[in-house]
Formats: C-alpha cells, sequence, structure tokens
C-alpha cells in the first residue's frame, strides 16, 4: 500500500474520531448538592423509609400514614402487595429538587414521583402535613398500579410499560380518585371546562401526555364510574388490564361500553352537575374588569396579585414562555405594564414561591417585599417603585422563605421560613441585621403580616387544645411579640391559606365557604362577613387597598388565570351561604399523634438495582450474531450511577464496550470511564480497514449554579490501525500504526433553555471547550497528532407564536499545534444541502437557522389505536465554510457569488416516534447565482438543536 494512500486513511479514520470523541456537544442544567442529609433508614410492615437526619418526627408521620394508604388500598383491590416499596422523604422541596434519584431537573411545581422500573416512591415535605398526607397517597396508587400491572419493578416493568394501552388520565386519574376521592379544586377543572367550551372529549384525552386537566378529568371520570357502575368496577378494570393489555377493552368488558359512550355519558353527567349553577352564578365577572386584556393570551398563569395600599399599582407574578416574572402594573394605564427585574437577573433564580403568594407591599406604597431562591441561598428583596430598582437584600439560610411583609416603619420584615421539616414564623430586623425564630414547632405556620407594631397575624393548622392534632385545618391567630403568646381569632367560616389584612378590623380573604371558591371580607371586631365575588369557575388570592376602593384577584376561566379589578367593590355584595352545596366531597384525615414509633431505624446500606435496560440481537448466516445492550444500574439514592452500552458483530469482530461510573453524592460530580471499539471499513473487494480504540479517562464536573459548569476530562487510549487482505485460505493483517494517545478537555456550559417536546424553545446555551491531544510513543518521523483546538457553540431560541419559534446555532472550531487535527462539516447537524463531511479544513464554522412551526396537529389510525400527534415543520437556511488557513478564507468572489461559505437551504419535518424523535430534511445549495440540482435528503434521529 503506497505512504500517501495509507497517510490519507490513517488521517481521515483517526482525525474523524478525535473530532467525535473530544467535541460531542453536551448541555443540561446542573443538579447542586449543597450539603450531606444524613441518610437513615425505617422500616415498616410494607415499606424502607429513607429519611433525613433530624426528620424523625417527619418519618413517624409518613410511616403511620403509608401504612394506612396501602392498607386501605389492598382492600379497595383486594390485592395484596408483594414486594416491599422503597420510599425516600426530602425535609423540603429544595432539597427534593436536588436528588440524584432522577437525572430530570424537577421544578417547583413537581409534588413526588414513583418510579414503575424500582416502584420507588419520591417526596418533598413542603412544611404542610396535610400536602403530605395527599401526596403519599397518590404515590402509593402508582406504587401499587405498577405492582400490579408489572408484577413488581424491573424488566418486567419496562416491558410492561410498552405493551399495556392504558391512557395516562386514567392513571392519573386513579391516584387522585383513591387519594382525596374528590375535591373542590377537580369540581373547578370540570366546571370550567364545561361551561367555556374547555372540554376535552376522552376519546382525545387519551393521546396527551401531559397537562394539569388529565389529573382532574380523570379523577372526575372514576368518580362517574364508581357511582354508575359501582366502585368494585375501577379494581375490576385493572386486573383485567393484565390479560387483555388494553385499558379499552377492559373497559368495554367489565361496564359494557366504549370509550366513545363512555365520554357522551360521561359529559351528559357534567351537565346535570354544573348547569343549574348559571342560574344562580356569574360566568364572568360582571362588576369587574380583566386588567391584562391581550396579555392573557400568551401569558395563561397571573398569580401573586398584591394591589398598592394606595391603589396605584397592582403587581404580579406571571409566566410566558417557561420563564416567570415579576410585573408593576399601573391601575389607570394597564398596557403601560413592566417587569421590575432584568431578564439576566431572573433566568439566574431558581424559585418564585409561587404557591405562597410571594408578593407584598409597604404600608405607604412605596416598596415592594417578595423572595426568591439563588442556589443555596433564599433572599428577600426590597424594591423601590420610584427608583426602579432593588433597595435591599436579606440573604437567609433556609430551605424556603415565604410571604414575606414590612411593618409599619419599613424595619422590620416577618415570614414563613422553612428550615429542618419546619415552617416557622420570623422577624428580621434590618437596622440589626438579626433574625428571630418565633413559632419554632411542627405546625404549619404561613402567611404572617403585621397586625400593629406588637402583634402579627398569621394563618396556622396548629392544635388548640391537648390530644389530637386536625393537620390542614387553618385558622387565624395573634402572635404578641412583647408575651410571646400565641392567641386564636375565632373565626366560624373556613379559611384557605391565604389572606389580607386590611387594617386592625378587616381581613380579606378567598375561601370555599360555598363549595366555589369566592372572594370574602371579614370584620374581626363585629364578626359579619361579605361575599364579594360570585363567579362560577373560581376566585383567589384577593387584595384590596386601604380605603377599600379598588379590588384585584385571580379570577380562573379558560384554564387560565386572569386578573380581575373591581372598584367600589363593597357595593357588590352576595348572601353567604353556610349549607352544603354538594354532598360528595370527602375529606381524608389520619389522626396523627406527636408519639414515636416502634419501628427501628438503621444505616442507609450501599445496594444496585437496575434504571432501564434495552437490547436487541439478531443472527444471519451473512452477517453472524449481532447484539445491542443498553443498562443502566444506580444505588437507591441515585449517587453512584453505572452506565454499560455494548454493541457486537460477529462476522467482522466489529463492536463497542462502554463502562462509566459517575459518583454524584458533593457538589463536583466526577465519572470514571472505560471504551473498547472495533470498527472495520471496506478498503476495496478483498481487504479491509480496521481500527481499535481502547483506553479510558476521568470528568470531573464542577457546578457553579443550575445553569453554569466548568467540565474537565482526561482520557488515555491506545489506538491501532490495520490493514487485512482476505485471500481464500487465509488472512493477512497488517498493523500499520499504533500508538498511546491522550485528550485533555476544559469546558464551560451554560444552559438557560426552556425545554419542548422536540428541543428548546427558549432561551440560551453556550459552550466553550479547550482541548489537547498528544500521541505519546510515535516518533517525529511517524507522529500523526500533536495539537489542540477551541472551539465555542452559541444556541439562541426565539419565541415568534405560542407554538412557533424561531432558533440560531453558531459554532466555530480552530485546530492547532504542529500536527493539528481536521474538522468536518456537511449534511445533518452541520451544514444541510451537502453530502456528509463534505468539506473539511483546520478552521470550521458554520450557522444553522430555523423556524420552527406546527405542521400536522395529528394522524390517527384505527388499527391498534394508535396515531402520531404535533408533527412540526420546519424552514432552514445553513451557512459553513472549512478551511486550513483562516487568513486565505475568501467567503465571497469578485461577483458577489460565495466562495469557501457554503449555503444549504430547504425544508423539513419532525415527528415523535415515541421511541426517538424522526428529522427529515431536504435541501439543496446555492452559489446566490444558481441553485443547485442535486437534492440532498437528510434522515436523523434525535432532538432539534
Amino acid at each position: 500500500m503506497k505512504s500517501s494512500l495509507k497517510k490519507s486513511i490513517i488521517f481521515f479514520i483517526l482525525f474523524s474520531f478525535l473530532f467525535i470523541f473530544s467535541q460531542t456537544t453536551n448541555f443540561g442544567k446542573n443538579k447542586i448538592q449543597y450539603k450531606d442529609y444524613g441518610w437513615k433508614v425505617g422500616y415498616t410492615e410494607h415499606f424502607n423509609i429513607y429519611y433525613a437526619k433530624g426528620a424523625d418526627s417527619l418519618f413517624n408521620f409518613v410511616s403511620i400514614v403509608a401504612e394506612s394508604s396501602i392498607t386501605s388500598l389492598e382492600k379497595e383491590f383486594n390485592y395484596k402487595i408483594k414486594k416491599r416499596i422503597p420510599m425516600v422523604i426530602y425535609n423540603s422541596h429544595k432539597d427534593f429538587e436536588e436528588t440524584n434519584i432522577t437525572v430530570e431537573i424537577l421544578d417547583e411545581f413537581v409534588g413526588g414521583f414513583t418510579e414503575s422500573v424500582k416502584n420507588r416512591v419520591v417526596l418533598p415535605f413542603t412544611g404542610s402535613y396535610e400536602d403530605m398526607r395527599h401526596v403519599v397517597n397518590h404515590e402509593l396508587v402508582h406504587a401499587l398500579q405498577f405492582q400490579l400491572l408489572y408484577e413488581g419493578s424491573g424488566t418486567s416493568a419496562i416491558i410492561g410499560s410498552v405493551v399495556y394501552d392504558i391512557p395516562l388520565w386514567f392513571i392519573e386519574g386513579s391516584a387522585e380518585f383513591y387519594s382525596v376521592e374528590f375535591d373542590e379544586e377537580t369540581d373547578m377543572y370540570m366546571r370550567d371546562a364545561l361551561l367555556n367550551d374547555g372540554y376535552i372529549d376522552l376519546v382525545t384525552l387519551s393521546s396527551y401526555y401531559g397537562g394539569f386537566y388529565i389529573y382532574k378529568a380523570g379523577q372526575m371520570v372514576l368518580k362517574y364510574i364508581s357511582e354508575r357502575y359501582g366502585r368494585e368496577k375501577i379494581p375490576e378494570i385493572y386486573k383485567d388490564i393484565k390479560s387483555s393489555k388494553s385499558f379499552y377493552k377492559s373497559l368495554e368488558k367489565k361496564c359494557g361500553i366504549t370509550l366513545e359512550r363512555l365520554d357522551y355519558d360521561f359529559k351528559n353527567y357534567l351537565k346535570e352537575r354544573y348547569f343549574p349553577l348559571v342560574k344562580e352564578r356569574d360566568l364572568s365577572i360582571k362588576n369587574g374588569k380583566s386588567i391584562l386584556g391581550d396579555f392573557i393570551k400568551t401569558s395563561t398563569y397571573n398569580v401573586s396579585p398584591s394591589i398598592s395600599p394606595d391603589g396605584n399599582y397592582v403587581a404580579f407574578i406571571s409566566e410566558k414562555y417557561g420563564y416567570f416574572d415579576i410585573y408593576l402594573l399601573p391601575v389607570f394605564n394597564p398596557e403601560k405594564k413592566r417587569k421590575i427585574l432584568p431578564r439576566n437577573f431572573v433566568k439566574n433564580y431558581e424559585s418564585f414561591h409561587l404557591s405562597y403568594g410571594n408578593l407584598n407591599w409597604s404600608k405607604d406604597s412605596k416598596n415592594l417585599v417578595f423572595s426568591l431562591r439563588s442556589g443555596k441561598d433564599e433572599i428577600i428583596f426590597l424594591y423601590d417603585v420610584e427608583k426602579r430598582k432593588i433597595t435591599k437584600k436579606i440573604k437567609l439560610n433556609a430551605d424556603g422563605v415565604y410571604s414575606p411583609s414590612l411593618d409599619f416603619k419599613n424595619e422590620r420584615v416577618v415570614y414563613t421560613k422553612q428550615i429542618d421539616g419546619r415552617n416557622d414564623i420570623c422577624i428580621y430586623d434590618m437596622k440589626k441585621g438579626k433574625e428571630e425564630i418565633l413559632t419554632e414547632d411542627m405546625f404549619d405556620d404561613i402567611s404572617p403580616y403585621f397586625y400593629n407594631d406588637s402583634t402579627l397575624i398569621f394563618l396556622s393548622d396548629r392544635t388548640t387544645s391537648e390530644g389530637v392534632w386536625h393537620y390542614g385545618d387553618y385558622k387565624l391567630y395573634f402572635y404578641h411579640l412583647k408575651s410571646k403568646k400565641i392567641e386564636n381569632v375565632q373565626i366560624d367560616y373556613k379559611l384557605g391559606k391565604k389572606f389580607y389584612p386590611v387594617n386592625d378590623s378587616l381581613i380579606i380573604f378567598s375561601s370555599y365557604i360555598d363549595f366555589i371558591s369566592d372572594v370574602y371580607l371579614y370584620n374581626l371586631k363585629s364578626k359579619e362577613i361579605k361575599r364579594l365575588t360570585n363567579s362560577v369557575t373560581g376566585t383567589f388570592n384577593p387584595t384590596i387597598t386601604k380605603d377599600l376602593s379598588k379590588m384585584v384577584f385571580s379570577y380562573f376561566k379558560g384554564f387560565a388565570m386572569d386578573l380581575i379589578l373591581i372598584n367600589e367593590p363593597l357595593k357588590y355584595t352576595y348572601q353567604v351561604k353556610s349549607e352544603q352545596k354538594f354532598k360528595d366531597y370527602v375529606l381524608k384525615s389520619v389522626n396523627f399523634e406527636n408519639r414515636k414509633t416502634v419501628y427501628t431505624s438503621k444505616n442507609i446500606p450501599l445496594t444496585f438495582s437496575i434504571d432501564w435496560a434495552a437490547g436487541a440481537f439478531s443472527y444471519s448466516p451473512i452477517s453472524g450474531f449481532l447484539g445491542l445492550l443498553d443498562v443502566g444500574i444506580s444505588d437507591i439514592m441515585g449517587d453512584n450511577r453505572i452506565y454499560i452500552q455494548m454493541q457486537k458483530l460477529s462476522v467482522t469482530g466489529a463492536g463497542y464496550l462502554s463502562l462509566q461510573y459517575w459518583y454524584l453524592k458533593n457538589r463536583m460530580d466526577f465519572a470514571f470511564l472505560y471504551f473498547n471499539l472495533k470498527e472495520e471499513y471496506l478498503y476495496n473487494f478483498y481487504s479491509t480497514v480496521s481500527q481499535s480504540y481502547n483506553g479510558g479517562g476521568i470528568l470531573l464536573r464542577y457546578p457553579l449554579d443550575r445553569y453554569k459548569r466548568i467540565d474537565f476530562e482526561n482520557d488515555l487510549f491506545k489506538y491501532s490501525l490495520d490493514f487485512n487482505q482476505f485471500y481464500t485460505d487465509t488472512t493477512i493483517i497488517t498493523n500499520i500504526y499504533s500508538s498511546l494517545f491522550t485528550n485533555h478537555i476544559l469546558s464551560f456550559v451554560y444552559d438557560n433553555a426552556i425545554w419542548g417536546e422536540y428541543g428548546p424553545v427558549n432561551g440560551e446555551l453556550a459552550r466553550v471547550d479547550l482541548g489537547f491531544s498528544f500521541d505519546i510513543f510515535s516518533d517525529s518521523s511517524n507522529l500523526l497528532y500533536n495539537g489542540g483546538f477551541y472551539s465555542f457553540d452559541l444556541r439562541k431560541y426565539f419565541v415568534t407564536t405560542p407554538r412557533s419559534q424561531f432558533a440560531t446555532k453558531l459554532y466555530y472550531e480552530q485546530n492547532f499545534g504542529p500536527y493539528p487535527s481536521y474538522s468536518y462539516i456537511g449534511g445533518a447537524g452541520t451544514l444541510r444541502g451537502y453530502s456528509d463531511y463534505q468539506f473539511y479544513g483546520k478552521v470550521v464554522g458554520y450557522s444553522n437557522n430555523e423556524w420552527r412551526f406546527p405542521l400536522i396537529d395529528a394522524i390517527k389510525f384505527s388499527v391498534l389505536n394508535i396515531g402520531f400527534y404535533n408533527i412540526r415543520g420546519v424552514g432552514f437556511i445553513d451557512l459553513g465554510f472549512a478551511k486550513d488557513d483562516l487568513k486565505k478564507l475568501r467567503l465571497i468572489t469578485t461577483d458577489f457569488l460565495l466562495d469557501d461559505l457554503k449555503v444549504g437551504f430547504g425544508v423539513g419535518l419532525r415527528m415523535n416516534l415515541y421511541l426517538a424523535i424522526l428529522k427529515f430534511d431536504i435541501a439543496k445549495n446555492t452559489d446566490l447565482w444558481r441553485v443547485s440540482k442535486e437534492t440532498y435528503y437528510h434522515l436523523s434521529f434525535g432532538s432539534d438543536f
């Protein structure tokens, strides 16, 4: 074989490998472990409950609730749990978001999850024992579902999740039905859906894979089935699914109806329930108006409204295209609303604590106070409305800081602080720079305000007498700062979890007193109550001006939270009804006595089990044995993870083995890597070129915060290149080249993007790499590669309409050193409209620009009841160049035609095949004078860039 040919083969194969191996783009947000939890495990009859150090009382509570719940479910389903259920409890949602049990980034809306493979239940504690009871019950329904259907866990669950045809609304609806049966919130969602044209038929809903509506609609359907066909039919359907593998077949067998008929009857059931309300309730707020206008079309989630005491401004929190912002809206000119925080500021904060009504005004209407989480810190901010800037930051060591409120002199802040599994009332003196904890106990103390200079007023589910504690029953209390005594404020009506004190006599709040959430004004002295709204759906989180002339509240309609302003709200009042309108709300409770359990607790053992496994095997006389295997293994906390990937083709001996061990317990993650790769390429009819790589490395990953990190990877591997000649009776293998290589790559990664079904839809991604590779053993005469590279990858996403986006990517790479590598562009992923890897050079750059839009909403097939949904289209223009010497780069000619700059353009589609995302692009290229005759078709799989 000629020397030049030998060199070209080596360069092409080796440098292609180095490019792929060292520069695989890797983004992703970070999970940061800020502390050692000191995990312990307690054993009950059915559970292994893992809990953090100091959370013994929480363990006692969960153990009682869990055993009570699973016993009830076993009786309901006439089914005995066959395997113990592991349950992991975090002291706060902040701790929960750090979990390594799942690699997914968890936001503040995730209330817990249950894994089908390990049947492991993972829960955060928010400080509310009633919320904890609900989520324990909800997740244990899932645990029972997985055991009943998948016979426990492991590979049977992996196979079962693919084989069984069960709509998500039935799975999640069951969990809600058996945890609370029925509640006011579900009633509200279904009223709104039916009366405001938002009802989704069950056939369509069976193809949905997310959204809060699925939970509520599913819960309501199960309530209907239990009333119409008998409660026992639900477990019967589950058991029949074991054999039928189809919810739809089992529904027809056990209830004698199709899904279409169930939907028809269910909708009529809703009409009979809700249509009579139209006579006595308002379909819209008659005496008020929306202050958001068209803003609500693109921002449907608007919460925590707070009107300034003087009535000039309304502050609120809103979500738009995945990001939350705090807005300030002038009451007399609502169109002039503005964000009070710059975008780069908001993007560096991880939680707005949306469930707690987290915005409050100073008494003089000059300052807004709120809290956010940044990393391990909870921060209280004071924002000066006139100066348009933050004037004070108070950093606090806590798991959560909620509902901050200022005193009358703007010198002290009162707030709820979550620490060590407790929600306590605290005061921070800004002059002294000192924090004082006032209610250091197990009760859920929330929504604190200064009633006067010496008294606080707040909500709590604390008990007022000895004996049984009825958690979740919130009442109003005074805290007297001088005597440190707590006094119950007697109110004869049910309060919600939020209220606002208008003055020393009046409070305003929303409550389900009449089983629909309305706004109420209550006089603490005269005990008089007034109902200020009469909505058929629900009104929430009211605030009112000091002179009672203006009131603002959240209004739920059309699956959106609007903000409504009413002038002179006391002119319009409605009768307060105390009788129970509907008789079918079931309020579950478990009597929890403050006692120790009899179960022992031990240190947590290190045990591993499978997370996932996928494989495929085949054999043919021509190709021989072909095997693929992908396995993930981890311990109970997910701190230790092992990944195994294998591929083997017996006829050539080509194959791939990759082993990775990750240790994630501390802030810095590290991984040990091993890989063994053999590839073979056809040279001519009688010979092949084969290459092998055998080595390993270590990867260090240090997160700076949730969005930024530094990676450092070091690899050492042996490379061998052989020329294989095949004869009738023998094979001659000639080693062309072999040596030992090292790779060293330092990376900076930034990711604050919001993801959709097919890839990022909003935000930015950035990555900067600096790498060096060395051929250790070769002498200078045979040296192939000693050099380095640097590159940057910048991506930006713009929302153009609620369902379409524009995405742009800019990539640049330069190789350097005495023996630098080459990089390649062309084809899918780099430069469409050209052949794969058509251009190469020591310097490459390219830009991808795509408009992504909805193409086909659904394609349905009656066979097997399958379909493809949300098929997307793209239109794109790609630009790129590859050059050895950047100084010689000539993008265009003197005739304004393209020279080194290459441009491809075209259209494509994206389809979710459930197991992978298919990308198909049709492209041509141009030199700005003519368009190529050849059309290029690019087929690939994976998320959009």
